[in-house]
């Protein structure tokens, strides 16, 4: 779980949306179902500016347990009070390196006060990893 220095992750106890149920501080090791997670809340701490990070699994129904993952929530602090847009990682399908031009999940961000007016592609795949 992010330290409390970066803040207080929550969850509602009943996953109902809004919350009917008890509002729950998570703990390292807590197991939330799938509507529990539905209802994660995160209260950055006052003054706290970065990334907050934490990991995670999931378990199904046989009890296999999935890779960890990692979990990031950017904190900004806003010059003219407004959140900046937040951009979504994406990890596409693979693709098969005989298909060609094969399409990809487009980019995705989200703007809590506004609209995403457009994006900028900051790198490429390594000549490595491109077939002209």
């Amino acid at each position: 779980m992010p330290p409390a220095i970066e803040g207080i992750l929550t969850f509602c106890s009943n996953g109902t949306e809004p919350c009917t149920g008890t509002v729950t501080v998570i703990n390292a090791g807590d197991v939330l179902t799938p509507a529990q997670m539905a209802t994660l809340k995160f209260d950055p701490a006052t003054g706290f500016v970065g990334n907050a990070t934490f990991n995670y699994t999931a378990t199904d129904n046989s009890g296999n347990i999935s890779n960890t993952a990692n979990y990031t929530i950017p904190v900004a602090a806003s010059v003219n009070g407004e959140t900046p847009p937040l951009v979504d990682n994406i990890n596409a399908q693979p693709v098969n390196n005989s298909s060609g031009p094969t399409a990809i999940p487009a980019l995705q961000a989200s703007d809590l006060d506004g609209t995403i007016d457009n994006y900028t592609v900051l790198t490429l795949p390594g000549c490595w990893q491109m077939v002209f």
